[in-house]
């Protein structure tokens, strides 16, 4: 966390002692600029990665403007482990309003991104699918957007990407890999 703050990342993935990682977006500076966009993703039986997701983004939302995206499509569970977010309000929402400016994404993120405590004020989330028939709102053009436009808004965007496998050809997968 505080190499994070410091913004003195290691190039390439850093593993975590329980079992999920965290890989380091290593962008171009003119896409992202300074942000960091780190993603928690492990296979089947490598828990951890939601409350690592939840923990490094109060930790780093006290001081840093800092998002967590539940992209998890399979098990989506940040809302869970966040007390006064709404899941209602969520990822489906800003999909489904297909925003194509910077003016239609503020509009469609603005109520979908929540606080998530008085302690981290910098700190907000966007909640995840709660149906599985939410899926079909997603698509690899839209994950890469959203990232894109929360790196031009936030100095850390955090995804929760769950267990899918990143070599698989169903559309959880070409989501995950395109995140």
């Amino acid at each position: 966390i505080e190499r994070a703050l410091n913004r003195d990342f290691a190039r390439g993935p850093q593993e975590m002692d329980c079992g999920a990682s965290a890989a380091i977006a290593e962008e171009p500076a003119s896409k992202i600029g300074g942000t960091r966009v780190v993603a928690f993703f492990g296979g089947a039986n490598a828990p951890g990665r939601t409350t690592i997701g939840v923990n490094v983004l109060a930790v780093l939302g006290t001081a840093r403007r800092t998002v967590l995206v539940d992209l998890d499509t399979t098990g989506a569970a940040v809302a869970a482990h966040l007390r006064g977010v709404h899941p209602a309000w969520n990822l489906a929402d800003v999909a489904v309003a297909r925003p194509r400016s910077p003016a239609a994404w503020s509009q469609a993120l603005e109520g979908r991104l929540q606080r998530v405590g008085g302690v981290s004020t910098s700190a907000r989330v966007l909640c995840g699918l709660v149906r599985p028939q939410q899926r079909e709102h997603l698509s690899t053009g839209f994950v890469e957007e959203l990232i894109g436009c929360l790196a031009d808004r936030f100095e850390h965007v955090l995804i929760d990407l769950g267990d899918e496998p990143l070599s698989d050809s169903s559309p959880e997968a070409a989501v995950a890999a395109a995140a």
